[in-house]
């Protein structure tokens, strides 16, 4: 049996080694390569180095990277009260470690810690976007759709470039998609096929992504063997890469397989999607796990269907078969989570960069034949290249965020646009600090708290930064792979102040009970919630026996309702608390607060 590709079309030799005459000259030269890594590096740093503003998961990675550092891994939770027992099964422990070292180095350097991370990841995703021109310019010969290409993948995946592990599965979607690539194209020898076993037993160790390496691994190995055995399967309309040695492939793939538990936590790792995926009610709580909005990612729309109208016009195209099956795959996701855009941007390359390679190619075999001059197959590759740079802009300005530049408030195009955002990030912001519980945290600290504490989910990645473990262990927090949805739904009950019916029929405070149950001492809330309508209607009722005492609150106004107020302390009405309450109200003006 053949182990090596028969011989493909004229017409797509020609497409993908980049020597047809639309593609070859200037458009392929290292000028133009300089250029083109130049946008691109400008462009992308844009969309990575901004202020933290609404991530809370950023947080407990770096204290997490902290306490690996100091500690060791630890075995079980040692940041949430209500998981303290539970195995923690970290498999991103690498990616937190070296988080943390780059938190560090920015906090000595006088930088900043979190300007420092922030800095250190932008400088990732822009690792990675080169290397997307890379492989989308040796696909397609043409630096200029290697920066069209590019520019699609920031524009679709830049919704979670957050200073968070999947930073870096990104920059290794990239790095194993080129050495597949390479080995389908004959670019690397046979034997480089080897090194995705230690790259695959050292991302079990960096992020839970690792599992989208055993999709794409999957897939190329399915276009393998199909054409391995292509005699005896039903013929379809792909390209044939070139094939490794059937042998190798029953050797490749077993140790693939053995490299995944290389971790800690050996064959634990596979349990962990099951945990957040498998709760209905965990992903329909959890934003980052819904469908995209298509409003805000209008990139992946156009992209998504620029690719099939690319695909239906050029019926001659034949793509590679595994290439098309991790953009399928890859495509579901991103339109079931969009925390998963990220992905397909990065799976989208090596088929899109082949569709432009071809569309390119045959607009300029077009109009050189209408206009009867070679000069005007240089026309594609100039729209192209005008594209680009008319994308970019349009991600910057980010209009469907700002609201455009024209019409718009300074201080909208200020914090809206990445420009902007890039301004605020030099001029010395690591994250907005009015969006965390900065001065609440301050307040805690001076008052010196005491028992169990609740929180919301929403802000308790700050929360475990600030004091946990060492002062105060968290209520609930977003680490759902540990305890699965069970602890947040009790959260949403507490923090809605929901009411359930007891066997008799008669109402009862769910929330109350459960605090009680929980022995929680305080608790942190903000007014509009549900927990703080109930505690605020509780006061008149019971005067000075009620059950929880406002110890301070942010953002009260004179005659401003209640419901208008910021964050809140309230602590259980217990004369083991008074003092408590009497510290917080003492020292309430000291953190911006007011004390009644």
């Amino acid at each position: 049996m053949p182990t090596r590709t028969m011989k493909t079309p004229k017409w797509t030799t020609t497409m993908m080694t980049g020597n047809s005459e639309a593609l070859a000259g200037w458009r392929s030269g290292p000028l133009a390569g300089l250029v083109v890594c130049a946008l691109l590096v400008i462009y992308t740093l844009s969309t990575a180095l901004v202020p933290i503003r609404a991530d809370n998961d950023c947080w407990w990675h770096v204290k997490t990277g902290w306490y690996i550092a100091n500690n060791g891994i630890p075995s079980h939770d040692v940041f949430n009260f209500n998981a303290a027992g539970m195995e923690w099964h970290n498999h991103e422990w690498l990616a937190q470690l070296v988080m943390y070292f780059a938190w560090s180095a920015g906090d000595a350097s006088g930088f900043g810690g979190w300007r420092g991370l922030v800095l250190f990841m932008g400088l990732i995703i822009a690792a990675t976007t080169l290397l997307v021109a890379w492989l989308a310019r040796r696909i397609s010969g043409c630096w200029w759709i290697a920066l069209l290409v590019a520019v699609l993948c920031v524009a679709v995946g830049r919704r979670m470039f957050y200073p968070r592990p999947p930073v870096f599965t990104n920059f290794m979607l990239i790095l194993q998609l080129i050495l597949l690539v390479g080995l389908a194209e004959g670019w690397f020898r046979d034997k480089m096929a080897f090194l995705l076993v230690p790259f695959i037993a050292l991302w079990t160790n960096v992020h839970g992504g690792w599992m989208a390496a055993g999709v794409i691994l999957a897939a190329w190995s399915t276009d393998q063997f199909y054409h391995h055995f292509r005699d005896r399967l039903p013929a379809l309309p792909t390209q044939a890469p070139r094939l490794l040695p059937m042998k190798m492939l029953m050797v490749l793939l077993p140790l693939c397989l053995l490299a995944t538990f290389f971790n800690p936590y050996l064959w634990h790792l596979y349990s962990l999607p099951g945990r957040v995926l498998g709760d209905l009610d965990l992903v329909r709580s959890i934003g980052e796990l819904h469908s995209p909005d298509f409003y805000f990612v209008i990139d992946f729309e156009v992209a998504v269907h620029a690719g099939f109208l690319m695909a239906l016009f050029l019926p001659r195209f034949r793509p590679r078969l595994w290439e098309v099956l991790v953009y399928l795959f890859f495509l579901h996701q991103a339109m079931q989570h969009v925390r998963h855009l990220s992905l397909f941007s990065i799976m989208m390359v090596p088929l899109y960069a082949r569709l432009l390679a071809a569309a390119v190619d045959g607009m300029g075999d077009s109009l050189a034949a209408w206009r009867k001059s070679d000069q005007w197959r240089r026309a594609p590759v100039f729209a192209v290249g005008i594209l680009a740079v008319y994308t970019m802009q349009w991600v910057l300005v980010n209009p469907r965020e700002s609201g455009g530049l024209i019409g718009n408030s300074p201080r909208a195009l200020y914090e809206r646009t990445y420009p902007g955002r890039n301004l605020q990030f030099f001029s010395g912001i690591g994250y907005v600090r009015e969006n965390y519980p900065a001065d609440v945290v301050n307040l805690i600290e001076l008052s010196d708290l005491h028992g169990n504490m609740f929180n919301e989910n929403n802000y308790a990645g700050y929360l475990i930064w600030r004091l946990s473990p060492e002062q105060h262990r968290v209520f609930s927090d977003s680490r759902f792979d540990i305890f699965g949805g069970d602890i947040q739904r009790i959260e949403r009950q507490i923090s809605q102040g929901a009411i359930s019916m007891d066997s008799q029929g008669r109402l009862v405070p769910r929330w109350s009970n459960l605090l009680d149950e929980h022995e929680v001492q305080w608790l942190i809330t903000r007014g509009g919630s549900g927990l703080s309508r109930r505690l605020h209607d509780l006061e008149p009722a019971a005067g000075g026996d009620a059950p929880w005492i406002l110890g301070a609150a942010w953002d009260v106004y004179p005659d401003a309702p209640r419901e208008w107020w910021g964050w809140q302390i309230w602590v259980r009405n217990t004369p083991e608390n008074r003092a408590m309450v009497s510290r917080l109200r003492s020292n309430a003006p000291l953190a911006g607060a007011w004390a009644p």
